[in-house]
């Protein structure tokens, strides 16, 4: 290669770790063009929205710029292709095809971040994750404490209030306190997004604990801390009961992780961080009135005394429970073959269970039924074999791999995984798709044997 050629691919891939970066970065902002809206009895509602995302421009070109640096094989383009086929025959099927087959547009985009994942330096990539991860914070703070989302057609936000009815808040001493959204359309969703973050930043901090600068570099130490806690006591704020389970159940992995393989970064790493957001968590506990306890069902009031904590908290919960008793009634011989149809499961739900309100009809909170329900088992068994052919060769890379830090960053796929037993935004939202298609991303580096 001479010396301008050489110039050329150097150019190249500064503009695709920038373009990766941008797309990672705003992967929270929600505005879009709004073309179409479904309605439910004369309503219309979010499910059924149809709309261009702004982000997602920057995901297409990005993922053009990396394409060729992937890789494919002839075999994985394949079963790519043959998803997206799968997908595509199903929505033509779909009670709504047109919105189905958008459904799966947005699908592809998505998957773009997969590209962008495994095909970027390791280093801008954390960074990027990171860089999110702080935005969101900041933004989540000054909702939580003005107690307000302003309306923004720029950001892609919608007002929420407190005292407005349907809008995502927690009881603390008998007040309604708004929880926080971020840029994004729901608190739950921004708690997913905060504890990737967070855990690629605690991952960041291990790696700095096993370096030689460890001893000297106390401002690094003391930035990478103040980092942690900040993304944490954004979580917590979030209230997102399945962020913080998936969260800290990664962390005793990585815990249990170091005490089968001899690793003092990794041990050091992850017993500071658990020690630090323990610490955290049960202050804010303590000032918030016991709310988190609370959030999982501990320290609420007797029946005979109920208070609107608890009623908050027992409605939310026989919510969940009411939703998956919706999805048994939808399994059918259909939902075995080709599924009800991407993005068909609302309107699916309002013709089994006519004559509700449209706010009413909500997917069930697990994104392996919901994927089951829309594409059916042999979809699914499709997007197994298509995970599989992607990342066979790093979990191969996983298994002859000796240094634990080489599996930290393929461990989020299991954060995503907890995540979504408990979730559905990571089916039925654009936003989803692409953390679950950025998550597989990290996972498919290890085969780069890449640890910097």
């Amino acid at each position: 290669m001479n010396d301008t050629e050489h110039a050329d691919s150097a150019l190249f891939r500064r503009w695709a770790n920038l373009l990766g970066a941008a797309a990672i970065i705003l992967m929270p902002w929600q505005a879009r063009w709004i073309f179409a809206y479904r309605t439910l009895a004369g309503e219309r509602y979010e499910y059924g929205t149809m709309g261009v995302y702004a982000g997602s421009v920057v995901v297409a070109l990005a993922a053009v710029f990396f394409w060729n640096a992937y890789g494919f094989r002839r075999r994985q383009v394949t079963v790519v292709c043959s998803w997206f086929a799968w997908l595509i025959l199903m929505a033509l099927f779909a009670a709504d095809a047109p919105f189905a087959m958008w459904t799966v547009i947005l699908m592809v985009c998505a998957f773009g971040y997969f590209l962008i994942a495994r095909s970027m330096e390791r280093r801008r990539l954390t960074t990027a994750i990171i860089a999110g991860g702080i935005l969101q914070s900041f933004i989540a703070w000054w909702q939580f404490i003005s107690q307000r989302v302003a309306a923004s057609t720029l950001l892609g936000v919608a007002e929420h209030a407190p005292v407005v009815l349907g809008d995502s808040v927690v009881v603390i001493f008998g007040k309604r306190v708004l929880r926080a959204y971020g840029l994004l359309p729901h608190p739950n969703i921004l708690g997913g997004f905060l504890a990737v973050a967070l855990a690629v930043l605690v991952l960041r901090y291990i790696e700095f604990l096993g370096s030689d600068a460890t001893p000297r570099d106390t401002r690094r130490w003391a930035r990478y801390v103040a980092g942690i806690l900040f993304l944490f006591s954004a979580l917590l704020i979030s209230f997102s009961r399945a962020a913080l389970l998936s969260f800290v159940l990664l962390m005793i992995l990585w815990w249990l992780l170091s005490r089968f393989q001899h690793a003092p970064a990794l041990r050091n790493g992850v017993r500071d961080v658990l020690v630090l957001c323990a610490v955290l968590g049960i202050v804010f506990n303590f000032i918030a009135g016991n709310i988190w306890l609370q959030r999982f069902g501990v320290g609420l009031p007797k029946q005979d005394v109920a208070t609107s904590e608890q009623r908050l908290e027992e409605q939310s919960l026989s919510q969940r429970a009411q939703s998956y008793y919706e999805a048994v009634a939808l399994f059918t011989v259909r939902s075995l073959t080709i599924g009800v149809g991407p993005g068909n499961y609302v309107l699916r739900l309002s013709r089994t269970f006519a004559g509700y309100p449209s706010y009413q009809y909500q997917p069930v909170h697990n994104s392996y039924i919901m994927a089951l329900v829309e594409v059916g088992a042999l979809g699914c068994i499709l997007l197994v074999s298509l995970l599989f052919h992607l990342l066979h060769d790093a979990w191969k890379a996983a298994v002859r791999a000796t240094a634990p830090g080489m599996l930290l960053l393929p461990s989020l796929m299991l954060l995503i995984g907890c995540i979504a037993l408990f979730d559905h935004y990571l089916w039925t939202s654009y936003f989803g798709q692409s953390l679950f298609w950025l998550a597989a991303g990290c996972f498919a580096r290890l085969s780069l044997n890449e640890t910097r």
